[in-house]
């Protein structure tokens, strides 16, 4: 899988949610873990089993995606700037479960503090967040000053390695 570029490249956010809701039938699974895969790639996080939701600007990405995979037919495709009765710190919350990432960084932040050495435990906790971490831009996320941190901490074991 390839990491998304708007992972990378911390945009602003412009409040607008992309959705994409899909029914894909049990015979085309391979064709649904595909969909699964690439929304995943571009930032997108499931709100339901079928709706998926991202705060980056990926429509064209998307439908560039369904046209090239045949799938256009059976997913759409909404940008709205209002999703369900929650606000969007509450949806991203619950789309990307920030508060167990938050109690991961509280955990792997103290962690670094009184670790002499970087070890394998250390390497799996580190490895968790990057894979779970969204890195939402900062208007939907909580959890920026304790990433930063975190990763701070981890920083300073690893030069004092060195």
């Amino acid at each position: 899988e390839n990491i998304s570029k708007y992972l990378i490249n911390q945009v602003q956010w412009d409040g607008r949610w992309r959705m994409a809701v899909y029914d894909i039938e049990e015979s085309e699974r391979q064709s649904r873990n595909q969909l699964r895969r690439f929304l995943r790639s571009v930032g997108f996080g499931m709100l339901q089993q079928s709706i998926w939701v991202s705060p980056y600007p990926v429509r064209a990405d998307l439908e560039k995606f369904l046209k090239e995979s045949g799938m256009g037919d059976v997913v759409l495709v909404v940008e709205a700037d209002y999703v369900g009765g929650w606000g969007h710190q509450e949806l991203a919350s619950r789309v990307w479960d920030l508060v167990r990432l938050r109690e991961k960084y509280e955990a792997f932040r103290r962690s670094c503090e009184v670790a002499k050495k970087i070890d394998e435990r250390l390497q799996r906790q580190y490895e968790w967040l990057i894979v779970h971490d969204p890195f939402l831009p900062i208007e939907l996320s909580p959890i920026e000053d304790l990433r930063k941190s975190a990763l701070q901490a981890y920083q300073q074991l690893l030069q004092s390695k060195s």
